[in-house]
């Protein structure tokens, strides 16, 4: 996704969950960090402290950092989230956008039929345990991550257990059983139906064959 769809979608976000038109360029508009709070009062009411309006700097970098803050509070993973002079000094707005799209996602408004999914995975699957990073089209109802019991309501991983159980991790859940170490990106291997990284799998299985040739589930995050 170029930084002109990234920003597009982010704008559209804001601009739908509050109701009124962005004024000015994205950059501009946020900058004090006054939408921002309100943005994401409007999602989840309470969720930052009403900020101050003021051009002064130290204002505006305390509007947006209140804002980050609030966003880490809510679950969101320190890679979706930005630094205050990546927005205050324009440095890096893609990331901005990134943080918003991201969580759009996380508090469940990104889920809708044939939405793209956000996980690169490359995974080793073993003899009784199956590994699908493609989300279904559209879920019934909401699944809960195996790891920390919360919904997920967009990407998803599938594991399907030997008794053909189905369980499911949000992308960020999927860590290395014993390291702790993401495994989204890297490859993963399966023992006692339990992911670990390639380093921890010859800890927990000396006899796993790592040299297994790794398929790509191509789940990605533009």
């Amino acid at each position: 996704m170029s930084d002109a769809q990234l920003i597009q979608e982010a704008t559209g976000f804001i601009e739908a969950t509050l109701g009124t038109k962005l004024q000015g360029s994205f950059g501009d508009a946020l900058k004090d960090g006054v939408v921002l709070c309100e943005f994401l009062n409007k999602l989840k009411p309470g969720s930052v402290k009403a900020p101050k309006k003021s051009s002064m700097p130290f204002i505006c970098m305390e509007n947006i950092s209140a804002y980050t803050n609030a966003c880490k509070a809510l679950g969101l993973a320190d890679q979706w989230n930005f630094v205050t002079v990546d927005l205050f000094e324009g440095r890096n707005l893609r990331q901005v956008a990134t943080n918003i799209v991201s969580l759009k996602r996380e508090l469940g408004f990104g889920f809708e039929k044939g939405a793209k999914d956000q996980v690169d995975l490359k995974v080793a699957p073993d003899e009784t345990t199956q590994l699908s990073s493609k989300a279904p089209k559209a879920m019934a109802k909401a699944v809960d991550c195996r790891e920390c019991n919360r919904a997920i309501t967009s990407g998803l991983i599938t594991m399907t257990m030997e008794n053909k159980v189905n369980v499911y991790y949000h992308p960020k859940c999927f860590n290395c059983k014993k390291c702790g170490v993401n495994l989204k990106s890297g490859n993963c291997h399966m023992a006692k139906q339990q992911p670990y990284c390639t380093k921890c799998i010859l800890i927990v299985d000396p006899k796993h064959n790592i040299s297994a040739a790794t398929k790509d589930m191509g789940f990605k995050f533009d």
